[in-house]
């Protein structure tokens, strides 16, 4: 298991629902396991700012967890 699995099975254990992002350099390895995770809905952004606004507006106003797939 290498790191990009193991941050995705993480995040299938705290419930997220939903990831925002866009595939770059440094996510490309996620973003290659990503069809494992298919409970995990992922939300293409054009900008790493956008996931992160998006992430908190959707984390703040469901109260579900969601999480931004950017530079980690």
């Amino acid at each position: 298991m290498n790191g990009a699995q193991i941050i995705l099975e993480m995040l299938k254990l705290y419930d997220v629902k939903y990831g925002f992002g866009l595939p770059g350099e440094t996510t490309l390895d996620p973003y290659d396991h990503w069809f494992e995770h298919l409970e995990i809905e992922h939300i293409l952004t054009r900008d790493e700012r956008n996931s992160a606004f998006m992430a908190e507006a959707d984390s703040t106003n469901s109260k579900a967890k969601s999480r931004r797939l950017g530079s980690i």
